[in-house]
């Protein structure tokens, strides 16, 4: 009886944990998928996107400044973390 309540135990803190976990990423895409005016109209938030959208990703990819992204990623950061 001791060992299922320990075992029972150590289960709902690997959930929590997870769940802690989780949730950033969680809330990374739940924000990335709400308009910025809905993002911005927001008090409370919410954990549920009402109306989820693409526009975000639509905007980054087709903005002038990814090319420069682009570069820094490959050009500057990635040489420089495998030591080159």
């Amino acid at each position: 009886k001791s060992a299922s309540f320990s075992r029972a135990l150590i289960y709902f803190f690997l959930v929590v944990w997870a769940l802690i976990v989780l949730f950033p990423f969680y809330w990374m895409v739940l924000t990335s998928v709400k308009s910025f005016a809905s993002y911005n109209s927001e008090y409370i938030p919410r954990f549920i996107a009402t109306d989820p959208t693409l526009e975000n990703y639509a905007s980054a990819f087709q903005a002038e400044v990814m090319d420069g992204l682009v570069f820094l990623t490959y050009g500057v950061s990635f040489p420089q973390g495998q030591g080159i």
